[in-house]
């Protein structure tokens, strides 16, 4: 016997009329049948179900932006020392693209998308959350408010203002209970060096988004 063994795989309940099609083609080309398969199958693999990749592993810095998630497909983000997500990324681009963020160590991530990264980390050291300044690009003033022991913010403190405000370095922080969702988007800008900060629990996960480099954050 001669000639170089090679393996047969058998499919059962191939359409006949593709497979001629596919075997003219392969003629018409001066291929094997068996290479425009294998062609075919790997497109398949690669386009539709976009088989998950692993990305990062070893690097110490890696900025993440929306042209690079939409190139990567599904993605495992894993083992990055210092991984940022761009301002650019957004809810879209994490449930189309990111699978996980597994094992790194400082993670930072805009403030609109933080809870879904949080959703996905996994074995994660420092994840933290920064602002992403669009106001400011419009021109907005931001007030900054603190410096203190003990404060307690209302809705109404916070329409009396009038504009976006910053909270920052005090030792304990506490939200009022009429303060909800739509203040909180409309008039927190970011929650910074608080010590103890208590929150409302209708508002708690949206109050995450904004807080960085704080102490104990609890709900009532």
């Amino acid at each position: 016997m001669s000639g170089e063994a090679k393996d047969v795989t058998a499919i059962r309940g191939l359409d006949t009329d593709l497979y001629n099609r596919m075997h003219a083609k392969a003629k018409e080309m001066g291929k094997n049948v068996s290479e425009l398969m294998n062609d075919a199958m790997k497109l398949y693999v690669n386009q539709v179900l976009r088989v998950p990749t692993t990305y990062g592993e070893g690097l110490i810095n890696l900025k993440v932006s929306k042209a690079d998630l939409i190139k990567l497909g599904k993605v495992t983000i894993k083992g990055v020392i210092n991984l940022t997500f761009r301002e650019d990324v957004d809810e879209e681009d994490i449930e189309n693209h990111l699978l996980s963020v597994e094992s790194c160590v400082n993670v930072n991530v805009p403030q609109p998308i933080f809870v879904s990264i949080m959703k996905r980390a996994r074995n994660c050291t420092n994840i933290q959350s920064y602002s992403v300044r669009t106001a400011n690009a419009e021109g907005t003033d931001i007030l900054r408010i603190g410096g203190m022991e003990s404060l307690e913010i209302s809705k109404e403190d916070l329409e009396s203002v009038g504009k976006k405000v910053v909270l920052e370095d005090v030792e304990e922080l506490r939200l009022s209970p009429d303060v909800d969702s739509e203040a909180v988007n409309q008039y927190i800008e970011i929650i910074r060096n608080v010590e103890q900060l208590a929150v409302p629990k209708s508002i708690f996960m949206l109050v995450l988004t904004k807080v960085v480099d704080c102490g104990e954050v609890s709900k009532y």
